[in-house]
């Protein structure tokens, strides 16, 4: 008898079984986001302007930048 054999099986991350059932889709007309990311034309994940401008401001304050907190950042809750 194991000391695990009272769980249950473990059914997978709903999340990431999005991208499995994109991946099985036949259509050609589809865009996968289901992981948060996309993916271009090109097969590229683009970066927005909106983050090429909030990591511009935040690689000019020079400050250190630790990690937030498990609850995350203060001003943000």
């Amino acid at each position: 008898m194991s000391f695990f054999d009272h769980l249950e099986p473990y059914a997978g991350d709903p999340i990431l079984s999005l991208n499995e059932a994109f991946q099985k889709d036949p259509r050609a007309d589809k865009i996968n986001l289901s992981i948060g990311i996309y993916f271009d034309d090109a097969g590229r994940i683009p970066v927005l302007q909106c983050v090429q401008r909030a990591e511009a401001q935040m690689l000019a304050e020079v400050a250190p930048k630790p990690y937030l907190p498990m609850e995350g950042s203060p001003e943000m809750r």
